[in-house]
């Protein structure tokens, strides 16, 4: 919650210099002021209620999960578009499965390059958005990172699976899914989708580091290292971290 959202909750007006902005007439653009959007000469104490400009797909999920939308989401949307290689960091911010359910599409249009969504409080919820916005828009992905997210649940596990086996993930080069509660049965459904893209002649060859520490794999670590090898899943593969 913004210091404009508990203002608005206890009555209390703006500071006066915003109140001066507040007023000014013949604004036609949406600009932040202090946490304080202004829209012409109307008031808006949080960024709820906002509709102009882009990415109107992201506020029209806030809208659809009953979300505020963050006006740091923004910038980032709008720098991500502008970018050659976008690379997408929202590594700690813990956003939540349904802030991810609303943010990610608009974020993986832009087909970033890398994209860390590291301890961001995703349950199978977060972690199939994810994974859906990459499989839908990403055709050039070198680096993954979903660590410290929860991956147990099946839906999870074969959201993630599907996302490896997309073209987009054919020139990942970094891979980490440590700390993701991945047990033996949801493993078995990743390492399962790599052994497949060994029977088709699809290796990950451009995969230099994969990181898996923290993950009880069970049995499927044994289905891991039948994978490995100059003729496995990750011919090129240099770093592995259990």
């Amino acid at each position: 919650i913004t210091r404009a959202e508990r203002r608005a909750a206890r009555g209390e007006a703006p500071p006066p210099e915003v109140q001066r902005q507040l007023q000014a007439p013949g604004a036609s653009v949406a600009r932040l002021e202090r946490k304080i959007f202004v829209i012409g000469s109307e008031r808006c104490p949080s960024v709820q209620g906002w509709r102009r400009g882009p990415p109107e797909n992201y506020l029209k999920k806030c809208d659809q999960y009953h979300l505020v939308p963050e006006p740091k989401m923004m910038q980032l949307i709008q720098s991500l578009h502008k970018a050659k290689r976008p690379e997408l960091d929202l590594k700690d911010q813990r956003i939540g499965d349904d802030h991810a359910c609303a943010v990610m599409d608009s974020m993986a249009c832009s087909d970033p390059i890398h994209v860390i969504v590291k301890n961001c409080r995703l349950k199978a919820k977060g972690v199939k958005a994810v994974c859906d916005a990459l499989v839908a828009h990403c055709t050039r992905l070198e680096e993954l990172d979903m660590s410290d997210n929860q991956c147990r649940r099946p839906k999870a596990a074969k959201a993630v699976a599907a996302l490896l086996d997309c073209k987009g993930c054919d020139s990942l080069e970094k891979l980490s899914l440590s700390h993701c509660g991945l047990a033996s049965a949801p493993a078995l459904t990743i390492t399962s989708e790599w052994a497949h893209r060994v029977e088709g002649r699809r290796a990950m060859r451009n995969l230099v580091e994969l990181h898996l520490a923290k993950n009880d794999l069970g049995v499927a670590a044994e289905t891991l290292g039948g994978l490995l090898g100059p003729y496995g899943a990750f011919p090129m593969l240099r770093l592995l971290d259990l």
